[in-house]
């Protein structure tokens, strides 16, 4: 994430945009994805918001990177990328993560389809049954 941060800030600046969310998902280590985007956030406090990331892959390590990146390092939300993980959001992988979220009544931001499913996929049937489970 190098320089990215400064490059948002020109794209944000040419499209007339003030504040943006910022996660990153690129290095597939949560711990140093959260940690440069606290880093561009510490930096552009009021430019970008910190979204922290974390992944199914390392079960046991994704409620403590959460625990981390909300006492520490002051995120605002979680996104998840299921098509890192090439699961689905309601796989019960996500169980810790979305639980841990819910008792926080945190938001969790991810997209609404994925690359590995069906086009014919049923959103709305999928997001209302996880407010159901993850009512938070």
């Amino acid at each position: 994430m190098d320089d990215a941060p400064e490059r948002y800030l020109s794209i944000m600046d040419a499209a007339g945009v003030d504040v943006t969310c910022l996660n990153c998902v690129f290095y597939g280590d949560a711990r140093r994805g959260n940690d440069a985007v606290a880093e561009a956030v510490a930096r552009h406090p009021d430019r970008f918001v910190g979204a922290a990331f974390v992944t199914p892959h390392y079960p046991e390590e994704a409620v403590v990177e959460l625990d981390r990146a909300f006492g520490e390092l002051n995120m605002k939300f979680v996104k998840v990328y299921p098509d890192y993980a090439m699961k689905l959001p309601e796989d019960p992988s996500y169980g810790p993560i979305l639980e841990w979220c819910s008792a926080r009544e945190l938001p969790v931001m991810l997209h609404s389809t994925f690359l590995f499913e069906p086009p014919n996929a049923d959103v709305y049937k999928r997001y209302t049954g996880l407010h159901k489970r993850y009512p938070g």
